[in-house]
């Protein structure tokens, strides 16, 4: 199947052949849809901004994944990035060893008699993680919001995992 556009002669053979003609059409049809040839979004508010600028923009607000990280931290300390994640997997192997079985249990008694339970891990200067034991509630009356049925029910003992920022990591972000 052949089509010529704009002078350019678009040859495509198999199951998405036409789909892609239409594509191509559609770009010539819609100026919004050319963004990428001609250079302007002509979706945004207020005016037409460079596309270049825009995707600068949208990379920005992504957050940065786990190899961008290990890469900007192996060029600040200049280890290589191996040692980088071998320093990532022994953290993680501290804390698995550490709020995991081996870890001790801190216990204290709350106002109302009840013992409470936990287990914490401080990574210094950055975040602070409990490990709590939740104990069973029997009887317990919960609410179904969408329907809102109302009915009793048992839930097991269970354990809550939360992370805390350390005030030094607060004072260095807000």
């Amino acid at each position: 199947m052949g089509c010529a556009i704009e002078g350019e002669a678009v040859v495509r053979r198999g199951p998405h052949a036409a789909a892609v003609v239409i594509l191509r059409m559609a770009e010539l049809l819609f100026p919004c849809q050319r963004q990428k040839r001609c250079g302007y979004d002509a979706r945004v508010s207020g005016g037409r901004r460079p596309f270049q600028e825009q995707e600068a923009t949208m990379a920005a607000a992504k957050r940065m994944t786990k190899a961008q990280i290990v890469g900007e931290i192996a060029d600040r300390t200049g280890l290589t990035k191996r040692e980088v994640n071998a320093v990532f997997e022994a953290l993680k192997e501290l804390i698995k060893r550490e709020l995991g079985g081996r870890g001790l249990w801190q216990e204290r008694t709350s106002k109302d008699g009840k013992v409470v339970r936990w287990k914490d891990f401080v990574i210094p200067d950055l975040v602070k993680l409990k490990l709590t034991e939740v104990p069973e509630q029997k009887g317990k009356t919960v609410r179904n919001p969408g329907t809102g049925e109302v009915k009793v029910v048992d839930v097991p003992q269970h354990q809550k995992l939360r992370a805390t920022p350390v005030k030094k990591l607060k004072d260095l972000v807000l």
